[in-house]
């Protein structure tokens, strides 16, 4: 039981919390707004702001504090002193790529992660509003999802997403479709950023983007990353995937059995046979198992402890042929589960493609480019096209 004098002490320290706040808690941006503008409207800059500080750390310039007014047609907010930035409320309720990357800027600049005049570059600015749109909709269901559903179309048709052009995106804020074709774009950019470990000032985030654009992108590297978390890999995908990895390279040899320089490719069901004589069964046994956990990653994780028993049994069969049922074993359990995941992926694939589906999905793009006198550019119309295709299998 706690003394009264213990019960006391912990209420002084209560109320203490409460009446002085942590001195932590820096205010350097102040959010006003005119009287007819919700208090709510502040909501997106506030989370830009948290967005952009934790992508930005370090602090290389002077804090300059920032009085941010969000105004509407009601009475506008008092005149402040130092920096005042007027954001337009009806701007930044269609979520406006230039606003954020004004507002952006001056946010960075009164935090002293960048200099005077800084603007946000717009794939930056598109990256946060995919963000906030899943923050919305799918990750209230799915947790820190990343469904990218432009790049995924385009990685299940054997190609690779054309980046450059983000670079160059001319902005028209009426076309949700190429908005959202853009944020999907923009999200992937920003993720590769940070993947190879990006971690510079503000203004060196262009720099850095179209260094990163400048080679190559290959499907390696963005399929396993396009699809994790709660996205299902394609099970043609899957099946591509495993069937590289299922292909062993065996030395040749020559008259005196000895290797000769050239190999041979063989699939893992005729390794067996393959390494029953070889002098070097053991080693291709390990090389082979060594790949196959190696590119295990590539896979969705139910592939892998199939793989590390697979794995497992080609280190038997190096050692002796007496292995040969635990390697065939391990290989037939393996093709179960791929015929498995091939099960699950036509049916989630089926209901997809039911009628309402692409309608739910698509509705803010398909609703806004079918208003009276709304003229669809030529790009937006094949994504839909695309989209439509995709998702009803026509």
């Amino acid at each position: 039981m706690k003394t009264l004098a213990e019960k006391s002490f912990f209420l002084f320290l209560l109320t203490a919390a409460l009446l002085f706040p942590c001195s932590g808690a820096e205010t350097v941006i102040i959010y006003r707004s005119s009287s007819e503008v919700p208090l709510s409207a502040s909501t997106p800059l506030r989370r830009l702001e948290q967005f952009l500080k934790e992508l930005f750390p370090k602090t290389p310039y002077p804090k300059s504090p920032l009085t941010i007014d969000i105004t509407g047609r009601g009475t506008p907010p008092e005149a402040a002193s130092g920096n005042v930035l007027q954001v337009d409320f009806f701007r930044l309720q269609r979520e406006s790529l230039t606003l954020y990357a004004e507002a952006g800027g001056a946010m960075l600049h009164a935090w002293g992660k960048a200099p005077a005049g800084f603007r946000l570059p717009l794939f930056l600015c598109g990256a946060f509003r995919h963000r906030e749109r899943a923050a919305a909709n799918e990750c209230r269901f799915l947790g820190n999802n990343r469904r990218l559903s432009s790049i995924e179309a385009v990685l299940r048709h054997g190609q690779v997403p054309d980046l450059k052009k983000i670079l160059k995106h001319r902005v028209d804020e009426r076309d949700r479709t190429a908005n959202e074709w853009f944020d999907d774009h923009a999200r992937l950019l920003l993720e590769l950023l940070r993947r190879r470990g990006f971690r510079g000032k503000a203004e060196e985030l262009r720099g850095a983007a179209e260094k990163l654009l400048a080679g190559e992108l290959k499907s390696e590297e963005l399929v396993p990353m396009i699809w994790g978390n709660f996205n299902l890999l394609p099970p043609e995908l899957a099946e591509q995937e495993l069937s590289r990895m299922l292909t062993v390279e065996i030395p040749r040899l020559d008259h005196m059995n000895e290797p000769n320089g050239l190999t041979e490719t063989a699939s893992a069901s005729q390794l067996p046979a393959k390494v029953l004589k070889h002098p070097m069964r053991q080693e291709i046994c390990r090389q082979f198992g060594s790949s196959l956990l190696r590119q295990s990653v590539k896979l969705p994780s139910g592939f892998r402890p199939r793989l590390r028993q697979l794995h497992d049994a080609a280190l038997l069969l190096g050692k002796s042929p007496a292995f040969e049922p635990d390697f065939r074993g391990a290989l037939a359990q393996l093709e179960k589960f791929c015929r498995s995941y091939a099960a699950r992926g036509a049916a989630l694939d089926k209901l997809q493609s039911e009628t309402h589906q692409p309608v739910r999905m698509w509705k803010r793009s398909l609703t806004t480019n079918g208003q009276p006198g709304t003229i669809i550019p030529p790009e937006s119309s094949r994504f839909l096209d695309r989209m439509e295709e995709y998702y009803t299998g026509i």
